[in-house]
């Protein structure tokens, strides 16, 4: 039980902007770039999606490429990789420090004109302790943290992200970068995730969108 914090104004305020830009159905498109090394071993996996957000959470998923080290995923695993998506396990996704519905698992401070730092008060990857930028009208137009828990074998790590308008009234995460530094047996190495966000367009209700996204008309 996380329990219950005294949250500053500015970021309540920054909250409720956040809420307001995040509201409606809208469906983008992911490309995610994935590439690790260590010693004389590297993969490469290149996924492209389909999602669709209905007030700032994700609630449909359909991939329309996933390579993982060059081998085409099976229908099978395509299958198991969207639900994954929808339904990621506790600690997977990132809990934006800047939304409401996660204020009670961060502490702030300290805060300047344009920027707010936080501090994780969960250990998990979905988490972290970094910063936030806003802008004068209160939307958050940048992110970096470093996770609270990193993957296997990392030793460092670094998440930034970028937020931007992308249709009339609603705010966006269109560009993150991760980079983790670590260790393999007796190889030093690395890994980085590039996720871009784009084509965004609104739906008048999630059937709609599931329906775009999935080709159907």
């Amino acid at each position: 039980m996380i329990a219950a914090v005294t949250v500053p104004p500015i970021v309540a305020s920054i909250g409720r902007r956040y809420l307001q830009t995040a509201r409606g159905v809208v469906a983008f498109r992911l490309h995610r770039v994935f590439d690790v090394h260590a010693g004389p071993s590297s993969r490469h996996d290149d996924l492209v999606l389909e999602g669709v957000y209905s007030g700032g959470t994700l609630v449909s998923v359909h991939i329309l490429s996933d390579t993982i080290g060059g081998k085409a995923q099976t229908p099978q695993q395509i299958a198991a990789a969207e639900q994954q998506w929808i339904h990621p396990k506790p600690g997977d996704a990132f809990h934006p420090p800047y939304d409401p519905r996660h204020f009670g698992e961060y502490r702030y401070g300290p805060i300047a004109p344009d920027r707010v730092s936080f501090v994780s008060a969960v250990s998990d990857a979905g988490h972290g302790t970094g910063t936030f930028a806003y802008d004068s009208s209160e939307n958050v137009t940048s992110y970096r943290y470093s996770p609270a828990v990193l993957p296997q074998y990392a030793t460092s790590g670094t998440v930034v992200g970028a937020r931007r308008k992308v249709l009339a009234g609603y705010w966006a995460v269109t560009q993150e970068a991760q980079q983790f530094a670590g260790r393999y047996a007796l190889w030093k190495g690395g890994a980085t995730v590039q996720l871009t966000m784009s084509e965004f367009r609104r739906f008048p209700s999630v059937s709609a969108a599931v329906a775009a996204i999935h080709g159907e008309r």
